[in-house]
Formats: structure tokens, C-alpha cells, sequence
């Protein structure tokens, strides 16, 4: 083009700025055809794909580094080997068609390692549950920032919103408790699960029990400098941590549970912390998030004289 030659380069006579043009064809309907009609189509159906298939080798990719650094990390903290087994349970309750779509994890939560197994396991998102029981899904390094804390936030939601405006597929994994125990029971749950149903979200629910065996120092945080605590961890030689889990299949939740309810848990909520009672083989307790915002005042008061206490 003319209009464009001062551009052109003497010596050569090639214009490299210009986008190349395609040679001239005197077919007028099939230069129609091929850029206003065939080449939209074929150029949709290639970006439909795109969309497809990134994010999925996105997720593929974030699951082998999840894997790989989490098991490096658990690894180098001395857990050499971590047993994962099946368990049974007395069936109290007529078990639940098992849903064939997004993994919903219930779990306990004793210690930051929990959340270290889960990413590396399952590379999922966490839902973070604050005292009034709303959710909020996270990634495991902030959920591992805001560990063994009884959060209070003013951005989440319930989970049956959450459910309906997270279009993903990830596996969520969720710590029902709303914070870190010794592990030697089950804290009742916040009412994270009221007027929830699972199979309104055709969701398959997995119980996992998470046991640290321990002889000298024990992996669960309750208390204290995350940093200080690991630092303890470390000097052991090997560290224990059996998983559990319970069979979806053998998962009932009932409209009618009388036995096993109870008023600040909920329907749901009592249901299930008794099968991740019974998965770990142990007790539900009386206590909850809550008391142990008071013991910590109580704790940190101990340990720290100028310690403000929580409002």
C-alpha cells in the first residue's frame, strides 16, 4: 500500500509492520463464505475448546504441585508413611443414595498437618466457617495462615448459597468443628449444615477422620506459635498420622433423627458429627469453637500478663 511506504524499506522493498495480506481471489460468494460464515464457525468451536480443556490442564498441573510439595513438606516433617484405611461403623441410620458429583469432605481438624494432607490428597477448596456457622472457600496456604483460629467474618455465606454460586468442581473440604482440638474427641459442630441437603447438589459426602499417634510430642496445635509448635514437630525422628475413612455408602441422613440431635448442630450437623465420631472411634463433647475462645483468653492471659483478651 502506497499510503504506507514510508515504512517500506529502501534497500529490500519489504514494509515489515503491516499485517501480511492474503493473496487476491476473483470469487467474490466464496471470499464471503470462508470469512463471515465457515470461519466464525470454526473459529467458536476452537475457543469453545480452549475454554474447555485450560482449565482443566490449569487443575492438572495445580493437583501435581499440590501433591508434590505437600508430600515433600509432610515427608521432610517425618511423616515417612501415612495409612489410609477403610472403616465400618454401626449403622444407626438408613444410608443415603451415594451422589456422583463435586466431593464434599468432612473432616477433624487437630492440627495445621490436616490441612497440609488435604491439599497435597485432593488439591481442594477450603471452606473457612465462622462462629455463626457461614462459609467461605479459601486455598490451604491462607486456610493454613488463620489455623486453630475461631474465626468472625463478615463476608460469608451459607453453605447451600455457597453451593449454588460455586460453579467448580473442586472437591471442598470442610472442618465442621470451626477449629483445632487435641484430637481426643469430637467438638459439636457450628450450625454450618442448617437447611442443607446433600443430594439437592447430588453431592457424594466423604467422613475422614484424621488420628496423629504420638509418644512424646504431640502433632496436634491447639495452642502457642504455629512456628514454635512446628519447630517440635521437626526434632522428632517420625511422626504418625492414620487416616480414616468412612465409606459414602454407609452415610444415612435422616429428617427424622431424634436420637442423635442436637438443637446448636442442627439436623444435618448432629448426624454427621456422629459418624466422624464413630469413624474415629471416639466421643463428641459438649465443648465447641466457642469455649475455646474463652480458654484461649484464659490460656493466653495465663502465658502473657499483657495479653488483651478477645472481645
Amino acid at each position: 500500500m502506497e499510503k504506507y511506504s514510508g515504512w517500506r524499506d529502501a534497500g529490500t522493498g519489504i514494509q515489515p509492520f503491516l499485517h501480511p495480506q492474503p493473496p487476491r481471489i476473483e470469487n467474490a460468494a466464496y471470499q464471503f463464505a470462508k470469512y463471515n460464515i465457515v470461519g466464525p464457525i470454526i473459529g467458536s468451536v476452537k475457543f469453545c475448546l480452549i475454554l474447555l480443556v485450560v482449565p482443566i490442564l490449569i487443575h492438572s498441573w495445580q493437583r501435581i504441585f499440590h501433591f508434590l510439595l505437600g508430600r515433600l513438606i509432610l515427608l521432610l516433617s517425618g511423616f515417612y508413611w501415612i495409612d489410609s484405611s477403610s472403616v465400618q461403623i454401626k449403622k444407626l441410620l438408613k444410608p443415603n443414595p451415594v451422589g456422583n458429583g463435586r466431593t464434599l469432605i468432612i473432616a477433624n481438624h487437630s492440627s495445621y498437618l490436616d490441612i497440609l494432607y488435604f491439599n497435597f490428597r485432593f488439591s481442594p477448596i477450603f471452606l473457612q466457617v465462622s462462629k455463626e456457622g457461614k462459609v467461605r472457600g479459601v486455598s490451604g496456604w491462607q486456610m493454613l495462615g488463620e489455623c486453630s483460629q475461631v474465626l468472625d467474618f463478615t463476608d460469608g455465606m451459607t453453605l447451600k448459597e455457597y453451593l449454588k454460586e460455586d460453579r467448580t468442581n473442586l472437591p471442598l473440604v470442610i472442618f465442621p468443628e470451626g477449629t483445632t482440638s487435641n484430637g481426643r474427641g469430637v467438638l459439636q459442630f457450628l450450625p454450618v449444615f442448617e437447611e442443607f441437603n446433600p443430594q439437592e447438589f447430588n453431592l457424594c459426602v466423604q467422613v475422614v477422620g484424621l488420628k496423629y499417634e504420638w509418644s512424646e510430642f504431640c502433632p496436634c496445635y491447639t495452642t502457642g506459635h504455629m512456628l514454635n509448635h512446628y519447630w517440635r514437630v521437626l526434632n522428632q525422628f517420625s511422626n504418625s498420622l492414620k487416616v480414616l475413612y468412612l465409606d459414602p455408602s454407609q452415610i444415612g441422613l435422616s429428617s427424622d433423627a431424634k436420637q442423635v440431635y442436637n438443637k446448636s448442630e442442627g439436623l444435618i450437623g448432629s448426624q454427621l458429627s456422629m459418624y466422624l465420631a464413630q469413624t474415629l472411634r471416639t466421643r463428641k463433647v459438649g465443648k465447641s469453637a466457642h469455649d475455646k475462645v474463652t480458654f484461649l483468653d484464659y490460656f493466653n492471659e495465663r502465658e502473657n500478663p499483657k495479653y488483651l483478651k478477645t472481645k
